[in-house]
């Protein structure tokens, strides 16, 4: 477990590592396989340069599904399934429905006491990184092969995430 950031540790490892008493509550941010693999693959290729840029999509999402069971940590666990990483019991918030819905249910948790920001600002996005960093940005639009793909690789996160299997968008779900 600890060949990947703490933010991005198995539900196994976590369950290993501590009892299920010791959390009172647990959340994750998830986000559609699509958007979230194009990310991952861009950072890579774009920032890292641990992808050449010559490399599609579709070859890396291979790549990465040959070697996933021998490396599941690969990319410090960006391309691993999320059911993986999260755990059951914890509450659900996608990216796509806005990180601000996270607040209320913090501030509930933590009580009138506590004093939280009422807005989550984005951080380390890739496009400011690039800018920044003076870098070409190359925006990689998925097609529906490579999309196919991500549904053939990820299908157990479009199902429990409710993200549509043909475009990779959020499906409306009771909460």
């Amino acid at each position: 477990w600890t060949k990947g950031s703490p933010q991005h540790v198995d539900a196994n490892a976590i369950s290993t590592l501590f009892p299920s008493e010791f959390f009172d509550e647990s959340f994750a941010a998830v986000r559609s396989p699509v958007t979230r693999l194009v990310s991952a693959f861009r950072f890579q290729r774009d920032v890292e340069a641990l992808i050449g840029p010559d490399v599609s999509l579709a070859e890396w999402l291979t790549r990465v599904h040959r070697t996933r069971n021998r490396a599941p940590w690969q990319f410090d666990n960006h391309t691993r399934l999320m059911d993986d990483i999260v755990p059951q019991s914890a509450r659900i918030f996608r990216l796509e429905d806005g990180l601000d819905a996270v607040v209320p249910w913090l501030q509930d948790i933590a009580g009138a006491e506590c004093s939280l920001p009422q807005t989550i600002t984005p951080h380390n996005v890739t496009d400011k990184r690039l800018v920044f960093e003076r870098k070409a940005i190359r925006p990689v639009i998925p097609t529906q092969n490579e999309i196919a793909l991500i549904h053939r690789y990820y299908r157990d996160d479009f199902e429990r995430f409710h993200y549509h299997p043909l475009t990779g968008d959020p499906i409306q779900h009771p909460v």
